[in-house]
């Protein structure tokens, strides 16, 4: 990911590319995200399933900060 960051920064300002230092050859950061990315709800997660809904922690006594 630091490799397509990288990549962005030096399509982005070509005159920094002295100063950086070598990494990997990767495409850089697309211009458009995927698909659904700003979708408020997804019923989806690609490769992991149906998101959590953690709302349940709202009616307990147990503050789960720091598990």
């Amino acid at each position: 990911m630091l490799s397509s960051l990288a990549a962005t920064v030096k399509l982005t300002r070509p005159d920094l590319s002295p100063w950086m230092s070598k990494v990997a050859e990767k495409p850089s950061i697309p211009e458009t995200p995927p698909d659904n990315f700003f979708a408020k709800h997804v019923n989806e997660i690609e490769d992991i399933g149906e998101p959590v809904n953690p709302c349940f922690f709202t009616q307990v006594q147990t503050d789960p900060t720091n598990w």
